[in-house]
């Protein structure tokens, strides 16, 4: 399914946009004739009062909940979680089923007024409550707010770049794209046909039919699922046990049929890879250190691998993000300092041991030697 043929009614998350009606009906009752002659009439309204509560009414100032203190509102419970551990059932940017990226895809569709050329020239007012709108959909811990914001702006620029080249390809085919703004869409034809842009549209066309020296255009055999979504996929099958980064990289990249890694690059890396670990494992039992763990082996693949704009090869934005790369070596280098100062301490107190021992003999031997009636000898 591409992304301009995605439907309305398939829901990202388990609420979705829903416009609420008034159930309060309203029902117009004549007031009954005023009698001239009655002495029963409604005191007069006092004029200057009423205006003066309109105009308090008027100038107090309507705040608006901050996105965490939305995330804390009651009767949330039941939305879907964001957690980039997935904990408790929570899911993540980019992961199964990409739901996050059907959400920000349906305020492309629908809350898309003016034509951006990119989703760095959308004002941040805009992109402020199309984040707003996105708790709709989701709910996260308030402290991962930044984060969530992080990853939200990231998603919605790769697919907001796709958004535009979805609508360009039916622009040159004379078609018109499905749940489109039309005011936007031809809002964006004239820069499509700029000079300018048909040259950046070539380049990057090239770029992606490059041959890398020899070894041929990229390929991998994942579809359309994101490597987050496969990582998960193999957690599952494996009963809860994650993939590592060799494991990982060697089945989005081998063909299914032929059960090889198609892409001469991608073979070469993992190849390379398996045999430093093999090597640091070799040296591990020679030295008693027990097998690689799986972060490990993680931490090897990410020193090995090329990087190139702020992204690693065969893992994208997963190492960016990725608990045991960022967080569990960071972890461990504590640990390690840790071990080292309770170690510290431990030599200082056997010292300390040690020499309160010598005094004690010390001491007994004075004594042994002037009162030796105060210390009968034992028999052997």
């Amino acid at each position: 399914m591409s992304y301009m043929e995605f439907q309305e009614n398939d829901s990202p998350g388990q609420s979705s946009h829903i416009r609420q009606r008034s159930s309060v009906s309203v029902t117009r009752t004549q007031a009954p004739p005023q009698n001239a002659n009655s002495q029963t009439q409604s005191p007069p309204r006092n004029a200057n009062s009423q205006n003066s509560q309109n105009s308090a009414s008027n100038s107090a100032p309507r705040t608006q909940m901050t996105i965490d203190e939305l995330l804390v509102q009651p009767g949330r419970s039941r939305i879907r979680k964001l957690h980039p551990e997935r904990l408790d059932g929570a899911t993540w940017f980019r992961a199964k089923r990409n739901r996050t990226s059907k959400a920000i895809m349906k305020m492309f569709q629908t809350q898309l007024h003016t034509a951006y050329e990119k989703y760095s020239d959308i004002p941040q007012s805009v992109k402020e409550s199309w984040f707003r709108s996105f708790t709709q959909f989701y709910n996260w811990e308030p402290e991962l707010t930044p984060l969530v914001r992080s990853e939200f702006d990231s998603q919605a620029t790769k697919l907001y770049s796709d958004h535009m080249y979805a609508w360009k390809q039916k622009y040159l085919q004379g078609k018109k794209p499905k749940n489109v703004n039309l005011d936007v869409f031809n809002a964006l034809k004239p820069y499509w046909d700029l000079p300018e842009t048909k040259a950046t549209s070539e380049t990057n066309s090239k770029n992606r039919k490059s041959d890398r020296g020899g070894r041929g255009i990229s390929t991998h055999n994942a579809g359309a699922k994101t490597i987050e979504a496969r990582e998960e996929e193999m957690t599952i099958e494996a009963g809860g046990v994650p993939p590592d980064y060799i494991q990982l990289i060697e089945d989005i990249h081998t063909n299914k049929k032929t059960n090889e890694i198609q892409d001469p690059k991608a073979r070469e890396f993992v190849e390379k890879v398996k045999d430093i670990r093999d090597e640091m494992m070799t040296q591990r039992t020679q030295n008693g250190l027990g097998v690689m763990t799986r972060e490990d082996i993680n931490q090897m693949v990410v020193e090995q691998a090329p990087v190139s704009k702020n992204r690693t090869y065969a893992l994208g934005k997963l190492v960016g993000r990725h608990p045991s790369i960022t967080s569990t070596y960071s972890m461990n280098s504590s640990l390690v300092e840790e071990v080292k100062m309770l170690k510290e301490q431990h030599l200082e107190k056997d010292t300390r041991m040690n020499s309160m021992q010598a005094q004690i003999e010390t001491l007994q031997s004075i004594l042994l030697e002037k009162f030796p009636s105060a210390f009968p000898q034992t028999q052997p």
